[in-house]
């Protein structure tokens, strides 16, 4: 099976899950790449794409907004992963645009296998911005972050991989 793994990442988070995913793929036939580096007409070259960026204003990273306006048609399969400040136990506004752009890429003709998502150290953006608008929200998220993707985020990534592999294996 040929299988990309593509990321777009500012701070280091949404790169770290991108090769723990990747580390978790069983293939012979295996890539990982930053997006910048990936022609995109060629990606119904690969059996399975995996597409990571960090949440920014509730979304993908404008740029795959960008590339899904030159994208063909697509008929491969693909697997979203996004990297995130909100600690689990806080509201997950992320969400929405996150599983948004993964119909973008359905009315495109992509089958959307699945959604991983992992916690990410706060940028000091994310780190002033929340400051601004809630002192009290933002010294327990802060708290909340540090030290994310850690070992577990990591573990949780390859073995989602895995998972996805295994059922479009059988």
């Amino acid at each position: 099976m040929k299988v990309l793994v593509v990321y777009y990442t500012q701070s280091g988070n949404t790169e770290k899950i991108a090769k723990a995913l990747f580390d978790g793929i069983e293939s012979d036939d295996k890539k990982i790449s930053p997006v910048k580096d990936v022609d995109f007409t060629k990606v119904n070259d690969y059996d399975l794409v995996f597409l990571g960026s960090p949440i920014i204003t509730n979304g993908f990273a404008g740029i795959y907004n960008k590339i899904l306006k030159g994208l063909p048609e697509l008929t491969t399969r693909i697997v979203l992963f996004c990297t995130h400040a909100a600690p689990k136990k806080f509201g997950q506004f992320w969400e929405t645009g996150f599983r948004k752009f993964g119909k973008k890429l359905e009315k495109k003709g992509a089958n959307v296998l699945g959604y991983f998502d992992s916690q990410g150290e706060q940028t000091p953006q994310i780190k002033e911005m929340i400051k601004k608008m809630d002192a009290e929200y933002a010294a327990k998220a802060r708290k909340a972050s540090d030290g994310h993707p850690n070992e577990d985020d990591i573990a949780a990534a390859k073995k989602f991989a895995s998972e996805i592999i295994k059922k479009v294996t059988v």
